[in-house]
């Protein structure tokens, strides 16, 4: 029978749950190194996408403190932000050992820290089906369409409740297991009770990650499909115009291949063999290579979407042409998200 190397005196030595705590951790220098590089990658992707976010609105003369009036990309920015904040400030209490009284305080953040990612996917998809109807319309008119059946919400109030219903429950589940599970540690230490509420949230985060990993792949596909067949209804008739077009579908290929490698990444692979090799009790293998994916590469590939989230709105101001580009670059710009 395999044994859980986790007892009611503590982790095992040749562990190191480094998202929690390093002290008395073997190679605690390795880990604080990997933290210290998390740091200042999420420090730059946040000050970066915050100073783009106030020049910009500044330029346009916009007042971004109007919550009421923010578009669909103004709240994609905002929960960057807070994603990459948190995700730094987790790093910097980890290693400084901040708060090192406050167990509940230190675990729960930790784990609530990737609530803003999904949110940010939620509010990504919901601009999604907005934008389908109307790359659907003309081509559901014409006579030689050959359209199969796609699955989007029926009107706004359909859109609405499917939204706030997807991040209540995501809020509130990851939340409340968080919760329980840093309340166990504290009480506790790392027994198998903790082990257990553990799991349960790590159950939650992969069932999320794998439900976006599929509406991107889903949904993202047919954006990119229709988009390319929506070219037919535009006014592109030369060469600039087309490259443009091309380079913007390779954008959006990008974004929607990135969003969903990290879902999928995150379901398929990082959660589930942490939290196997945890239970199994081996050595820091698992957890330096966790340690990798959170703090160096994940923050390598937020940095990708950041980069086509500022591009897709930068297009707008450097095209000269109303092409369909434009056109579809301005809408997450100008449609707001104040009804949902």
């Amino acid at each position: 029978m395999i044994q859980m190397n986790v007892t009611t005196n503590g982790i095992n030595h040749r562990q190191c749950p480094w998202a929690l705590t390093i002290e008395n951790c073997n190679g605690v220098q390795m880990f604080r190194t990997f933290l210290i590089i998390g740091a200042i990658l999420y420090l730059m992707l946040t000050l970066i996408l915050l100073t783009y976010y106030i020049y910009n609105s500044i330029k346009q003369n916009e007042k971004f403190y109007k919550i009421i009036s923010w578009t669909s990309l103004n709240y994609m920015k905002f929960w960057s932000i807070i994603y990459f904040s948190m995700r730094c400030f987790h790093c910097i209490t980890i290693i400084f050992n901040l708060f090192g009284d406050n167990i509940i305080f230190r675990d729960t953040f930790f784990l609530i820290s990737w609530i803003p990612g999904h949110l940010l996917v939620y509010i990504h998809i919901v601009s999604i089906f907005r934008i389908l109807p109307s790359l659907l319309f003309n081509q559901f008119t014409e006579t030689t369409s050959r359209m199969k059946t796609i699955w989007i919400p029926k009107g706004e109030k359909q859109i609405t409740i499917m939204f706030w219903a997807f991040c209540i429950i995501t809020v509130l589940s990851l939340t409340t297991t968080s919760f329980i599970a840093a309340f166990i540690r504290r009480s506790e230490g790392f027994t198998k009770k903790w082990f257990f509420a553990f799991s349960t949230h790590v159950f939650f985060q992969w069932l999320y990650c794998l439900i976006n990993g599929f509406l991107f792949l889903y949904y993202g596909r047919i954006l990119v499909k229709q988009t390319k067949k929506s070219i037919k209804l535009t006014d592109i008739n030369n060469d600039k115009g087309r490259e443009n077009f091309r380079v913007f579908i390779r954008k959006m290929k990008m974004y929607n291949f990135v969003c969903s490698a990290i879902c999928f990444f995150t379901a398929i692979i990082v959660l589930p063999s942490t939290t196997l090799l945890m239970y199994l009790g081996l050595d820091n293998l698992i957890d330096i290579m966790f340690c990798i994916a959170v703090n160096i590469i994940f923050p390598i590939l937020f940095g990708m979407l950041s980069y086509s989230i500022i591009t897709s709105e930068t297009q707008k101001n450097n095209t000269d042409e109303p092409s369909f580009t434009h056109q579809y670059s301005t809408y997450m710009q100008t449609n707001s998200f104040s009804n949902v």
